[in-house]
């Protein structure tokens, strides 16, 4: 079977191939395809996108073999999509290319970050007080751990919490990660310091971070637990990254997506509301323009490696989908569209109406409203797992038979 798949993968590569090669010698023929032009968009403005998109550079300094690549994408989107675009730059409409222009920002003088300072010293000695302590990964990752308070809650799956864009991070969200863990089970407090309005930067690549959190959390609990973890906006994009690794995701058997960023991530919604947002409006004066977050998400934020798309989630994975129907950054009818479209069955969808972007953060009747759904799950999970257990034994006792 792999030797089959192999030779289709090689016969589907070499079809592409010869076909940009036939394209190539088309055009320098002098062949042309039918077409139909763009109005307002010049073929330089395109050539830097593409440019910016695949190769991470100015068409200016692109190589040989680079600049052929460019050709061959124009040529299959005259063939395919029966596109071209007028010669030269026509200064209409520019490209966006997040990680080349200039990085927006509102000055912040030295006393608010100063005062972000001192209200996570504040948070830190909180959490200490309810029985957290703080960890720090060899690849830079911190989290507050706390370790189960019971026998009881021992046998619950530790619960890991991302938060998102916000000053003081993880600090703005103590009273709902409380609520969470209430129940005494052992948990973790995610750190991101580069998106909590904190001076400083040491960017973690994606596999840094997963490789801290799982470091974190295999000292704390062990290797074997399985885990549910939980990220609110910018937060969810993290778990995105856990379920992609062969190492974690077979761990976690519940996902929480709060407000979730992660979600048709490549749609223009979330990066428009977000980083091109003009005029005052409160995301944008309390996390939209700062300078340590713009620059984390504009230079070292690879939004291409951190969309979640849903059939990806492992079937052993129990989710909840939570979206607030006002969400200014997340265009929520559009997320809840995709979701009932062909998930509706494998997920848990919550869909708050008139609610804005982080109200389930501070709204305690929502609190109850997820740890319900949460709870069912985890009695859906343990059954799950009890019977495969179960079915184990039983084969254990028929190998014995046998013997």
């Amino acid at each position: 079977m792999s030797s089959t798949a192999s030779d289709n993968d090689t016969d589907s590569v070499s079809s592409v191939e010869d076909d940009e090669d036939s394209m190539m010698r088309c055009s320098k023929q002098g062949i042309s395809f039918p077409e139909m032009t763009v109005e307002n968009i010049g073929k330089d403005e395109v050539d830097e996108f593409l440019a910016w998109s695949l190769f991470e550079k100015e068409p200016r300094d692109m190589v040989e073999w680079e600049k052929d690549e460019l050709e061959v994408c124009h040529l299959l989107l005259r063939q395919k999509l029966n596109l071209a675009f007028e010669p030269g730059r026509l200064n209409v409409m520019r490209p966006r290319r997040l990680s080349k222009e200039d990085v927006d920002t509102l000055h912040r003088p030295l006393v608010i970050y100063l005062f972000v300072a001192l209200f996570k010293a504040l948070a830190g000695w909180q959490l200490m007080a309810f029985g957290f302590r703080k960890i720090v990964s060899k690849t830079g990752v911190v989290a507050w751990f706390r370790p189960a308070c019971h026998q009881e809650a021992e046998q619950l799956m530790p619960r890991l919490f991302f938060h998102g864009v916000a000053p003081g991070g993880a600090s703005m969200y103590l009273p709902f990660a409380f609520s969470l863990v209430s129940d005494g089970r052992a948990s973790f407090l995610f750190e991101n310091p580069n998106i909590s309005c904190t001076i400083g930067f040491g960017a973690l690549t994606e596999v840094e971070y997963v490789e801290g959190i799982m470091e974190i959390v295999n000292r704390s609990v062990g290797a074997d637990k399985n885990l549910s973890i939980v990220g609110h906006s910018f937060g969810s994009v993290p778990l995105t990254w856990m379920i992609r690794s062969s190492e974690l995701k077979d761990r976690v058997h519940q996902m929480v997506l709060l407000d979730p960023v992660t979600i048709m991530l490549s749609e223009p919604d979330v990066m428009v509301s977000f980083l091109y947002k003009t005029g005052i409006s409160l995301i944008r004066m309390v996390a939209g323009s700062e300078l340590f977050t713009i620059y984390y998400l504009r230079r070292h934020f690879a939004w291409y490696n951190s969309e979640l798309w849903l059939e990806d989630i492992p079937e052993h994975t129990q989710t909840v989908v939570a979206l607030s129907q006002q969400d200014e950054i997340v265009n929520a009818e559009k997320v809840r569209e995709y979701v009932e479209l062909g998930f509706s069955g494998k997920l848990d969808l919550l869909f708050w109406k008139g609610a804005s972007h982080g109200k389930c953060v501070y709204t305690p009747s929502k609190w109850r409203e997820l740890k319900e759904v949460m709870n069912r799950q985890e009695s859906s999970i343990v059954n799950t797992m009890d019977k495969s257990e179960d079915f184990g034994s039983f084969l254990d006792c028929y190998s014995q038979l046998e013997d």
